[in-house]
């Protein structure tokens, strides 16, 4: 399964309401996402190394500047050459960012522990189906 359609399964299952599930399904569904977990928390701790990592040496007060300029809007206090300044280094930042990201999401992760049915469930990105064929797991 690719990076991406692990976080994305994680975080569905996380955020689902397992109430009108049976005890045993419950269970199935914990088992998977306790499976998933080390992947989706590595993720997280992914983009914060980028986040941290990336940043310029003045990333916060420009930052900050942005922010000012976003409040204030058209009639902006901050000069333009400042302005056009902000403009490249989020530019730059964000593509840097984003194609780090999606080159770590494109890759292939062998998840343990889960049947072929649940890999190829969890691929589709389709809960109902997921809780449907949790008896297979």
């Amino acid at each position: 399964m690719k990076t991406k359609q692990i976080i994305e399964a994680y975080a569905t299952l996380k955020s689902a309401k397992l109430t009108q599930m049976s005890s045993e399904d419950k269970f199935k569904v914990i088992k998977i996402m306790r499976v998933l977990r080390p992947i989706a928390t590595e993720w997280d701790e992914f983009i914060q190394t980028i986040d941290e990592k990336c940043k310029g040496e003045n990333h916060d007060e420009i930052i900050k500047d942005a922010q000012q300029w976003q409040t204030e809007g058209e009639k902006t206090s901050i000069p333009l050459t400042r302005r056009i300044e902000i403009n490249n280094y989020l530019n730059k930042y964000n593509k840097e960012r984003q194609r780090m990201i999606e080159e770590e999401q494109n890759k292939e992760v062998a998840v343990r522990n889960l049947s072929k049915a649940m890999i190829s469930i969890l691929k589709s990105q389709r809960l109902s189906m997921i809780v449907s064929l949790i008896t297979n797991f």
